[in-house]
Parts: C-alpha cells; structure tokens; sequence
C-alpha cells in the first residue's frame, strides 16, 4: 500500500522527471517575448541551418539559397562580416551549375502554377537570383572580393535570356528559366531589376545597367490606380489576383532602391509608401492582401512571417520607421518558443526561408533608424507623413 509521504515523493519525482523532459524537448512554452533585433534573429537563422532540433522545429532547407542572399545583406546592413561569410559560402554552395546554366533555384520541385506540372528541384528562378545577386553584391560592396561580383554577373548572363519584352513597356523577368514560367510578375521583375542595374553600375557593363532600367520602366507602367489607391497584380494580365504582402512589399523595395542606383523616378516614394499603408490593418500590423484585394476566403487574415519581414524592410527604405517598428512589434503573434517563428501568424511552422526575411526586415529597420539619427533635421527622410 502506497503511504502519503511515498506518493507525494513519487509526484515529485514525476514533476521533476516532466520538466526535464520537456526543457530537453524544448516545449517549455514561448516565454518572455525577446528584443526582436539583428542579433536574435541573427541567432534564429544560425540554429536554423546548424541545429536538427526536435519535430516541432520544423528544419528544412527549402529556399535555402534566396536567404542566404537576404543573410547576406542583413549583414552587410550590420557590418557582419563572420556572418556575411557564412551567408557567401552558402549561397556558392547552392549554386546551380550545368553547362552554361548558373544560377539559383529552391532545392526542391516545385509546382509553380498549382497546374500539376512540377519543375524539377534544379530549375532556376528569376526571384532567387534576384535576391542572390544582391546578397552577392553587397558582399564584394562589403569586402572588395571580385569573386562574388563575377559570381553575380555570371549569373545575370545566364538570366539575360529571360528577360522578355513587357506588354506595356520595357522588359520583364520570366518567372523561372522554363517555358511554362514565361510570366511577368512585377516582384520578380522589380528585384531582378535592382540586381541588373546594380551590376552595371559596379562592372561597368553598359548592358546590365539598360536592362535594369527597362525593368523598371515595365513594373511602373503595369501599376494600377484606383480610388483605393496604387496597386499590382500578381501576375500581369490575369486579373482579380493581387500581390500579397511579400510580393507587394517586396516591388515598393525594389523600386525604391531601383530609383536610388539609377538615378530615375519608376513610381514616386508617396505612391509607394501609399501602396504599403494599404497592407496595415487598424493595429499596424500587416493583413496579408491590401485592403480590398484579398482573394475570397482570406479577408482579414494576417500577412505570412516572410511578408512581416519584407513589409518592415520596405517601409524602412521608404522612411517610415515609425510604421516599421510597430510591425516589428506585430512579430510576436508569429513567435511560438524563445527562437521559433510560423510561417502563419499563431502558427509553429518554423522554416529557414521565412526567417531570413525576418532577419532582413528588422536589419533594415536598424540600418534606416541609426542613418536618421546621424542626420540633421532639415535632411532626414521623411517619416509618417503618408
């Protein structure tokens, strides 16, 4: 027969075995929220590509290649250089190279129009090399290596192939290197464009910098505008189908920086920052579709991590730091344990690709806030005006 003294030292026992269980799993509960800065998703991205940790981690290496490239930059933004390394290697890792092919792809087929045809897992695509090239480009920006410039223009001689001529104007980016991809989406075009115009400058070569501005002539004249405010489709020229928060935070960013290299207005800073505020609801924190375009069954629902992540890092290049903190705070409806994050806000998806956005969005926020407070108030960017 069980005595009270025994059954309370087994309960202990059991209280204390639980614990240990559950810190070694990691399921002790989300914690105290962190300081969402450089440095803590810095540490969330490492353990990401280091550490296989239990099931409700959610590793994968999916997108591996387009963040290292957004590491890449996040660091040049802080002047990481250990950390832009890891980021350079891993991006010359995930290298596709087959002949005369190089470039990036995602690691993994992909069925890109939800039309059962799967692109095989080494297929190319324009938004990853986008993201890459500029990755690549800030590291020889941070550390003078030729290698990672030549790395970028080789593989922007590859791509040049599928830059198409627009409907509209100019040129666009093909979605991937396959015919069936033969798409112009103004987020992958908008990133691409900065890539190319960013490589002119810094090789000399006259032809990346033309095409770079044809870009962005194509993505300002495929922007819509309405009573609601300016606005893209998704895909041009299928209708009722909007960018999301990633892709529509991601053309404002591109262009914005586009502008900066070339010297040219494609779209005005007021109409891109316009464009942005459509995504943030009531609370500040970004929907997934701006007000009006949510596909049927999406009203209201909150934008994915990654869109977070570029959302803050777009109103960042446009001066609106203040809106870039409050969506900062937003990130914590996404955290489920001390370092993890969903893909889905509430959600325990904790992926590397995602992540890296995060890390990119809170970089740019911190590299915009420390370049105003070295400037005079009669120069500094504007802020919340819009």
């Amino acid at each position: 027969m069980t005595t009270g003294r025994s059954l309370s030292i087994i309960l202990v026992v059991m209280l204390l075995f639980g614990a240990g269980a559950l810190a070694a799993t990691g399921l002790r509960g989300k914690g105290p929220a962190p300081d969402f800065t450089y440095t803590h998703f810095r540490n969330v991205v490492l353990a990401d590509r280091t550490t296989l940790r239990s099931r409700w981690h959610g590793h994968n290496e999916e997108g591996r290649a387009h963040a290292c490239g957004l590491i890449a930059s996040a660091a040049t933004l802080k002047e990481d250089e250990q950390t832009l390394r890891y980021a350079l290697d891993c991006i010359r890792d995930e290298a596709v190279t087959d002949g005369n092919r190089y470039g990036w792809g995602i690691g993994t087929s992909f069925d890109s129009g939800s039309d059962g045809s799967v692109n095989p897992a080494g297929t190319i695509y324009g938004v990853t090399f986008g993201y890459v090239a500029n990755g690549l480009i800030d590291g020889y920006e941070t550390t003078g290596d030729a290698t990672f410039l030549e790395m970028a223009a080789r593989a922007a001689d590859y791509y040049a192939q599928f830059l198409k001529p627009g409907e509209t104007e100019g040129l666009y980016a093909a979605y991937s290197e396959l015919e069936v991809d033969d798409q112009s989406l103004a987020n992958v075009t908008g990133i691409v464009a900065l890539a190319y115009a960013r490589l002119g400058k810094q090789t000399g070569r006259d032809d990346f910098l033309a095409h770079g501005k044809a870009m962005g002539r194509n993505v300002a004249a495929d922007m819509l505008r309405s009573q609601d405010g300016p606005s893209w489709l998704y895909v041009q020229g299928v209708a009722e189908e909007y960018n999301d928060a990633l892709h529509g935070a991601s053309t404002a960013y591109a262009l914005a920086r586009l502008a900066d290299v070339t010297g040219e207005d494609y779209v005005s800073r007021d109409e891109l920052r316009a464009y942005l505020l459509r995504f943030l609801t009531s609370d500040g924190c970004p929907a997934r579709f701006a007000d009006g375009e949510a596909v049927e069954g999406y009203e209201g629902q909150p934008a994915k991590s990654w869109g977070v992540g570029m959302m803050i890092a777009a109103l960042s290049e446009l001066g609106l730091t203040e809106r870039a903190e409050t969506v900062r705070d937003c990130i914590e409806g996404y955290r489920f344990r001390p370092d993890m994050y969903g893909l889905y806000h509430g959600g325990r998806q904790n992926l590397f690709w995602p992540n890296a956005h995060l890390l990119f969005g809170v970089a740019s926020l911190e590299a915009a806030a420390e370049k105003a407070a070295n400037l005079d108030g009669a120069d500094r960017p504007e802020s919340d005006a819009t």
